[in-house]
């Protein structure tokens, strides 16, 4: 900051980040057809815990009852985890019911609805409609609509079929049965019932879709374009790799295991020029004398590789993911310790 390095510490680090603990404060009441329905993602359920706080049963069904009966919403903000961001949301309250047998239909508690901050809403402009359905092609489509329509629906009558798969697959396994029973996919719409509205969806095909209209042509057409106007991604060029750079050694500075010198092979043009002498590829090594850079600080001129190619050669540690700066410092540390600057 202002040409100077700053320094954070661990722990200042984590305080930036997080926010607070994890808690859960009520700001305020809002009348509840005041609240807005925003999809931010899948809403939470509130309830109390006696075991672990005691009086908030009481406290809590105070206030559910007080909600319900006032017919408000509270705004709250949420942080659910220690790391994790502040948000706003709403406390819409449940009252609990009971069926004629005692048993719980609903529980009692509150749903915990995410709101939106005031950059995550948007204005969406839809384009104007070029196409206007005629009356005939929306009378014949409510008619189609009201033959399919499901009555008396539950989701309990259906079954998801990869789970009941994954059932039959372990009672084979346990009872050590050579088959797998197969089952049933209740969400395939029956074929026999739907030959009776069949009159119904042509009718609505007819009206809103030209003669001879066929949907799996017209897929296969999509296809086709897709496949031709997909273009070829070219194989990205190889770069060059830049040569090495020798680190100059002191002589004062003790080596603690023989150097290893990093050299540019090039490959020869003709059989005459195999024989490569050491004299020329000590001419394509660059030398770099540490402590004079260091003391003039143009260490940050060297690149990272060549720096940790130092590091390598007096046995330095640092870790993969150091910083240019973070390996200077290392270095500087280690010239000291010799007396060299």
């Amino acid at each position: 900051f202002g040409g100077e390095r700053v320094f954070f510490s661990q722990e200042e680090i984590d305080n930036m980040k997080t926010f607070g603990d994890q808690s859960l404060q009520i700001l305020g009441f809002k009348p509840l057809n005041r609240l807005k329905h925003y999809n931010m993602g899948p809403s939470k359920f509130l309830y109390p815990q006696e075991q672990f706080y005691k009086g908030s049963r009481e406290g809590f069904y105070a206030l559910l009852t007080s909600m319900i009966k006032k017919k408000k919403f509270a705004v709250a903000r949420m942080k659910p985890r220690k790391t994790g961001k502040p948000l706003f949301c709403a406390l819409v309250a449940q009252q609990e019911i009971m069926d004629s047998e005692d048993g719980q239909i609903q529980p009692p508690g509150m749903h915990i609805i995410q709101l939106p901050y005031s950059h995550q809403l948007r204005k969406l402009e839809y384009p104007e409609r070029s196409l206007v359905p005629n009356d005939d092609q929306v009378a014949k489509a409510k008619r189609m609509v009201k033959k399919l329509t499901l009555h008396n629906f539950s989701c309990d009558d259906f079954q998801n079929p990869a789970l009941q798969q994954h059932y039959s697959v372990l009672q084979a396994l346990a009872l050590e049965h050579d088959e797998i029973e197969k089952v049933e996919d209740t969400l395939v719409p029956p074929k026999e019932a739907f030959q009776r509205y069949e009159p119904y969806i042509t009718d609505f095909v007819n009206a809103v879709y030209t003669e001879g209209y066929n949907p799996k042509e017209t897929k296969k057409n999509k296809e086709t374009k897709k496949k031709k106007t997909t273009k070829v991604k070219k194989e990205p060029t190889k770069t060059k790799r830049k040569r090495p750079l020798k680190v100059k050694e002191e002589e004062d500075v003790e080596d603690p295991r023989p150097t290893k010198k990093v050299k540019v092979k090039q490959e020869p043009s003709s059989q005459n020029d195999n024989m490569v002498d050491d004299d020329d590829d000590d001419d394509d090594e660059e030398e770099i004398d540490m402590v004079q850079l260091i003391k003039d600080k143009r260490a940050n001129t060297l690149t990272v590789s060549t720096l940790k190619a130092f590091c390598d050669i007096y046995q330095l540690k640092y870790k993969s993911s150091s910083r240019k700066q973070d390996i200077i410092d290392i270095i500087t540390n280690f010239l000291k310790q010799k007396r060299k600057i």
